[in-house]
């Protein structure tokens, strides 16, 4: 069971008999459920399994079964439906561990594109050290071999304007609007 009270949940294409066209059971804390595509749909699976217990594919599949249940757009649909009923035809969950992987990137990428910033992942002698996702001006760096869904939460976890880290120039003035001092005997000291 998730933090939210969720449960991780798989599906699966399966040839089942007529009477039962659709079964599930708990595996190591994961709701297993099979169905026959030749009676049930991929969509009509998620929601009687959805009458019965919240559950969770992952935020990718979540979100995209919330935007199914909540349009209105037929082709839409019926795209949204036909990916599911790919993804449980596979019968990998390395399938839809890829899925997640490839969504949380595209996010990942719009995230960064509607703050302006360009990725860039962390290389070199000393690109070991960064631990975390890093806002500096215009440019996120990501640790080496970090997965975008950690990249993904690290940039989300922070208030969105406090992630950027701004750039901090030399007052060009002061307080009451006089150039800064000199120093170093490049002109006058006030």
């Amino acid at each position: 069971m998730t933090s939210d009270g969720t449960r991780p949940a798989r599906f699966e294409q399966a040839e089942l008999p007529h009477t039962t066209p659709l079964t599930h059971r708990e595996v190591d804390g994961v709701i297993r459920t099979a169905y026959d595509p030749r009676h049930v749909t991929a969509m009509e699976a998620r929601a009687r399994l959805g009458t019965l217990v919240d559950f969770t594919e992952g935020p990718g599949l979540d979100l995209l079964r919330r935007r199914y249940a909540e349009s209105t757009d037929e082709e839409y649909r019926t795209l949204t439906s036909h990916l599911f009923e790919q993804l449980d035809g596979l019968r990998a969950p390395d399938a839809i561990d890829a899925f997640h992987r490839v969504f949380s990137l595209a996010q990942l990428h719009v995230l960064a594109e509607s703050r302006g910033l360009r990725i860039t992942h962390a290389e070199g002698p000393t690109g070991h050290f960064l631990t975390e996702a890093l806002i500096v001006e215009d440019l996120l760096l990501i640790p080496p071999g970090q997965p975008p869904e950690e990249t993904l939460r690290d940039l989300t976890a922070a208030d969105p304007p406090a992630a950027r880290v701004p750039h901090r120039r030399r007052p060009t003035h002061d307080r009451r609007g006089r150039p800064p001092l000199r120093r170093h005997g490049r002109g006058p000291v006030r």
